[in-house]
């Protein structure tokens, strides 16, 4: 088990009452985490903060390293009603991450817990990874990078389509959506999004053209990207039906979150001909990841990494202890409140 601990404060403090004000913030499981170099920057000599870091996949039991915790920075953790029930001190908790299904929100509410995730964090690598992931898809990179390393120098069994032209359709439009927009519209590609809350001002800026279902979409896409976030309302929101309503010649990203597609249907779609081919960054279950899809020379996967670059790993955590830090010392909401509701009875906002 890993752990270490830091207390930001000018010079040592005798254990008094004036330690008992001390504001403690928990790091618990933040992958590839292995040092509070960035946020020790960040904090300076700001006293009465203390971090520390915990990092153990298989042995560690949330509730007793972050009972006495103001604040917990994660990634993926599962913090669930019955974890956050016995959270009494704590104020806020944040998701160093885009996604945010690991916390429920309603019980987060409930609590007068601050919940937050960190969306802007990677935008542009999750926008250029999804469209290299398309090309790879189209132009067959890995499948035939493989063949012939393999010893094959032959290409004549693997049909492609010209992209120039074709129909690219975003299921959902956030940040990483509008920053591909200007990399697809290079290759020529038209765009069109099914978000059913998006509003014409925003199509007429970007140069998307929104269609009124999901099923539409689908239909005239020859690439579909999945963006949405992973919700009870978008677990498996693409099956069997959905992909026999694809073209037989279309590509399917997914670089949200694996549940969103079942992957059963999607074997089948891609054994049997249904779609062309899909390249994906998550998978259902990231753990175990023996998906059957792996065995597919149709399927290009890459292991979650679509956030990851020198810098967003920087500005992830920057972002997501200025979000902590904006509840436990400025009693302030964070910038990116997930639980909006939580705001007629936070805690923080009572200590």
């Amino acid at each position: 088990m890993k752990h270490w601990t830091f207390l930001c404060c000018p010079k040592i403090k005798q254990i008094n009452s004036e330690y008992a004000m001390t504001k403690k913030i928990v790091f618990f499981n933040c992958e590839d985490q292995s040092d509070l170099d960035v946020e020790k920057k960040l904090l300076g000599d700001n006293a009465d903060i203390e971090l520390v870091l915990m990092n153990d996949q298989k042995d560690i039991d949330i509730i007793d390293v972050c009972k006495d915790a103001d604040g917990v920075i994660t990634i993926y953790s599962p913090f669930d009603r019955n974890t956050l029930n016995n959270l009494d001190r704590l104020q806020v908790i944040v998701n160093q991450a885009i996604g945010f299904d690991n916390i429920d929100l309603d019980a987060a509410t409930e609590k007068g817990i601050c919940a937050a995730n960190v969306p802007d964090f990677c935008v542009h690598e999750v926008a250029t990874h999804s469209v290299g992931l398309m090309l790879d898809c189209a132009r067959r990179i890995t499948e035939l990078s493989n063949q012939t390393k393999g010893g094959a120098w032959e290409y004549r069994d693997k049909k492609m389509y010209r992209l120039k032209g074709q129909v690219f359709g975003f299921v959902a439009f956030g940040n990483i959506p509008k920053t591909m927009v200007p990399m697809l519209k290079g290759l020529g590609l038209k765009l069109v999004v099914y978000s059913p809350r998006l509003k014409a001002d925003v199509c007429a800026e970007y140069g998307v053209d929104k269609v009124n279902s999901l099923e539409d979409l689908l239909a005239m896409s020859d690439i579909v990207s999945i963006n949405c976030p992973l919700t009870a309302e978008t677990e498996n929101l693409i099956g069997e039906r959905e992909l026999k309503l694809m073209k037989e010649t279309a590509i399917l990203i997914n670089t949200a979150r694996g549940k969103v597609v079942n992957e059963d249907d999607l074997y089948k779609a891609l054994n049997e001909g249904w779609i062309y081919s899909a390249g994906f960054d998550v998978l259902a279950d990231e753990k175990k990841h023996d998906s059957k899809l792996l065995e597919l020379n149709n399927f290009v996967i890459t292991p979650h990494i679509a956030f990851y670059s020198e810098g967003s790993m920087i500005d992830m955590r920057a972002k997501a202890l200025n979000n902590v830090l904006a509840v436990i010392r400025d009693k302030k909401y964070p910038a990116t409140l997930l639980n909006k509701d939580v705001e007629a009875a936070a805690r923080f906002q009572k200590a």
